[in-house]
């Protein structure tokens, strides 16, 4: 670890912290947070993210994320809570909707829009990114006809019935002639996509887009946009629910296109959407529609969402918010442009659109509410948000990131394409940091110290004495001597330099690979598998490097981790050097960080 005053104020901080002078330490976080900044890149960001262009721009992918982080001055880089999601070459459009959903121990985002690639994947319109592999995957998955011809607007997922369901623009989904506007998919425990399919028979499909879907605690499932007589039934004119073999009407609730459809607890139905002149919201209960809060809008509704306490928010240009007595109060916002509204886990909103304030607070494009003010997402010292206009934002409960998806091409000062996740150092960050791809955790743990981490932060490090020779069968991994001891029950983040050393003759491919082993427990630790050289010459001269390995653990008490190695091959390999070497050229070594108790 770096030493100096940077180093030195953050261990005072935090002994202050400890003492319980909290308000003491808060004071002077804003101005340490450059120092903190600065230390924390110049003591771990190197082993992260390697390299940088002649733009000044550090780059490193993997699950199929580019992470890029700019050159804040000669001595330091600038942590960009802004991530991308996806690659800066996609090809994208725009992202109009997303979803997490959990099946099956599974966790996925599934996003919808108009794209050809994304994630450096081939999907047309429609994709998901799997949580466990961190990589894109097109749908359906594993079908040769993946996507759908047009845009997608709307996703749900409905419990109930086990299907996932989609609408937008597209005709014919799936080769399916009447799956227009709108489709579903059914979801299995061991291969969750199957092809795109239609909800109706012949001559009652939709005629015009699906904007919005949701689905009620019964499994009803309903579409709202700008359809008219959906079915073949003359009165289901923009909005209607899914019946077996077609739709149909719920008592004339629309008046014109509707953008959005929201259900509260007790099942009532709630619609915004917009006529020729005006804006609306209405709610329908018990087969009768009427104006909500008495209210017509001046500006097209495009998103209703409930609060964790039942009250109803509206995006109609500002943001309106149930007093839950019959009457609104607006949030102004500039030139009339929140698009949606989430919930974080605190219960708190979340609000995108193409605003650049709201109520009078700068936020380009995306803003959250901590409890007393308004406060835009942006990067740290700055107020660069989004660089388009953000047409949804979800907020992952468990993990308290927040998903942008929209046109935009910047988030904050990292170049993406439609979609990006932004991460925010709350109290709460440790589950910030468990839900992060692991080669972003690091980034956050000292700015996790700086806002009020009370206790004190372990950590330590080990470095291989000498150099291991890899012997015997391929494939057999071997304890390379080199570990560190966890002191206590908690959650660290494990960062480890592995060097390595590989020659040799006649093979066809030739590889090394590297894991974690947990000693006390005598198993793998989970997911921490890593490929650390692979070349598939006939014969190979001499290759040398280093690789970092990062991964979260959380340990129910003091245990031992090792750093385990494998030679592996093809084509009868016969190897003259297979080493993980430790010298003064390069050392392998192991450190940990706690970031909690």
């Amino acid at each position: 670890m770096t030493t100096g005053p940077m180093n030195e104020e953050l261990r005072n901080m935090l002994m202050r912290l400890d003492m319980g002078r909290e308000n003491d330490v808060r004071a002077e976080i804003a101005d340490i947070r450059d120092a903190v900044r600065s230390l924390w890149m110049l003591t771990t960001a190197q082993a992260i993210v390697p390299g940088v262009d002649d733009n000044g721009i550090s780059r490193t992918q993997a699950g199929g994320i580019t992470l890029e982080t700019t050159i804040n001055n000669a001595n330091a880089q600038e942590i960009n809570w802004w991530l991308p999601l996806g690659l800066s070459t996609d090809d994208v459009t725009a992202i109009y909707c997303q979803l997490i959903v959990t099946i099956g121990g599974k966790k996925y985002l599934y996003v919808g829009g108009s794209f050809a690639r994304i994630g450096g994947v081939t999907a047309s319109n429609i994709a998901r990114y799997n949580y466990e592999t961190r990589q894109w995957e097109a749908l359906p998955w594993g079908v040769s006809d993946n996507g759908v011809n047009g845009a997608v607007r709307a996703i749900a997922y409905n419990s109930v019935d086990g299907y996932l369901y989609i609408g937008g623009d597209f005709l014919n989904a799936g080769g399916d002639a009447t799956a227009d506007y709108a489709a579903r998919t059914a979801f299995t425990a061991d291969d969750p996509i199957v092809s795109w399919e239609s909800l109706t028979t012949v001559g009652y499909e939709l005629n015009a887009k699906v904007r919005t879907i949701a689905c009620d605690s019964a499994g009803e499932t309903y579409f709202g946009g700008d359809f008219t007589n959906a079915g073949g039934d003359t009165a289901a004119d923009y909005i209607a629910k899914k019946q077996s073999g077609g739709f149909v009407n719920i008592n004339g609730a629309a008046p014109s296109a509707v953008y959005t459809i929201d259900i509260n607890a007790s099942d009532e139905i709630f619609i915004g959407g917009a006529t020729v002149d005006q804006g609306f919201i209405r709610k329908g209960s018990g087969g009768a529609w009427a104006d909500y809060n008495s209210s017509s809008t001046t500006y097209t509704c495009y998103k209703l969402a409930f609060d964790p306490n039942g009250l109803l928010y509206a995006a109609v240009g500002d943001l309106l918010i149930d007093n839950g007595d019959g009457t609104w109060r607006t949030v102004d916002v500039s030139a009339y442009a929140v698009l949606d509204v989430a919930f974080d886990a605190n219960g708190y909103p979340i609000v995108c659109g193409s605003f650049l304030d709201i109520d009078g607070v700068d936020a380009m494009r995306a803003a959250w509410f901590d409890g007393a003010t308004w406060r835009p997402l942006t990067n740290a010292g700055g107020l660069d948000g989004l660089g388009g206009t953000v047409y949804s934002i979800i907020a992952d409960p468990d993990t308290n990131t927040v998903f942008a998806v929209g046109d935009f091409d910047t988030a904050g000062t990292i170049q993406c394409k439609g979609i990006a996740a932004f991460c925010r150092p709350l109290a709460d960050a440790l589950d910030i940091l468990a839900g992060l791809p692991e080669q972003y955790a690091a980034y956050f743990l000292t700015i996790y110290a700086a806002i009020g981490h009370t206790h004190s932060l372990a950590n330590g490090e080990s470095v291989l004495g000498s150099t291991f020779s890899i012997t015997g069968t391929a494939g057999t991994y071997q304890d390379t001597g080199l570990s560190i001891s966890l002191p206590a029950a908690g959650t660290y983040v494990i960062n480890t330099d592995i060097c390595f050393a590989l020659k040799g003759n006649a093979g066809t491919a030739w590889y090394i690979t590297a894991k974690l082993y947990n000693s006390t427990d005598a198993a793998d630790v989970a997911n921490s598998e890593r490929m650390v050289f692979y070349s598939n010459d006939a014969g190979l001269p001499l290759a040398q490097g280093t690789i970092p390995l990062s991964i979260i653990v959380t340990v129910a008490a003091a245990k031992t981790i090792k750093l385990y190695a494998a030679r592996n091959g093809a084509g009868t390999p016969s190897w003259t050097t297979s080493q993980i070497p430790s010298t003064s050229i390069g050392r392998t070594k192991m450190s940990y960080h706690a970031l909690g108790t």
